[in-house]
């Protein structure tokens, strides 16, 4: 956004800088043609008098060393129209710059209030990621604390299995030992028992 707008501040100080120079363009060449129509079409009043003073006799034609004779009208009618002709291309000029600004300012307006909504608009959402971001850190936290704590009691757990484990593996290993010594006990009980009954 400030890109674009620093580009139609640019783009409005040229509308402007163009505009300023070619009315100045076009109030020197007014200038120039009232000049020239002076000039070529002197005043009525200048006309009259002329006309009255018909003393002088006509001049005649130019010597043959001359150029082609013409007469001030025709060159006052091509001057003139030439600077018409430039008056007529600034103006066209002119209006296609005010056509040209009119649209880019347009352009710029919808861009900026598009650029305005989509930057509420990602606003809202990032308000919404930071709340759902919020939230997850904290289940984070907390099923980080149940691991810590089921950690401690899967290590005890094991731990305990292990001490059973072991008494299991030494009664497993022994098994067979203590059965014949369970065994030989037995016997020797009941021969005691028999003894002291009074059988030999």
């Amino acid at each position: 956004m400030v890109e674009a707008t620093e580009q139609r501040q640019e783009g409005n100080q040229d509308f402007k800088k163009l505009m300023a120079q070619d009315t100045k363009a076009k109030d020197i060449l007014g200038f120039a043609k009232k000049r020239l129509n002076k000039f070529y079409n002197p005043t009525l009043a200048f006309a009259e008098v002329s006309s009255h003073d018909k003393s002088k006799a006509p001049p005649g034609p130019p010597p043959d060393t001359w150029d082609a004779y013409a007469k001030k009208s025709d060159e006052s009618t091509n001057v003139v129209a030439m600077i018409d002709v430039l008056i007529a291309d600034l103006d066209k000029e002119l209006t296609e710059a005010k056509a040209e600004e009119k649209n880019d300012q347009e352009d710029y307006e919808t861009m900026m209030t598009e650029s305005a909504a989509k930057r509420t608009e990602d606003s809202k959402a990032l308000s919404g990621k930071m709340e759902a971001k919020a939230e997850a850190e904290k289940t984070l936290a907390e099923q980080t604390d149940v691991k810590k704590d089921t950690t401690k009691e899967l290590w005890a757990t094991l731990k305990y299995i292990d001490s059973l484990h072991q008494e299991c593996d030494w009664l497993m290993k022994f098994f067979d030992v203590r059965k014949t010594a369970r065994t030989g006990e037995i016997d020797a009980l009941v021969k005691a028992k028999e003894v002291l009954s009074g059988a030999e």
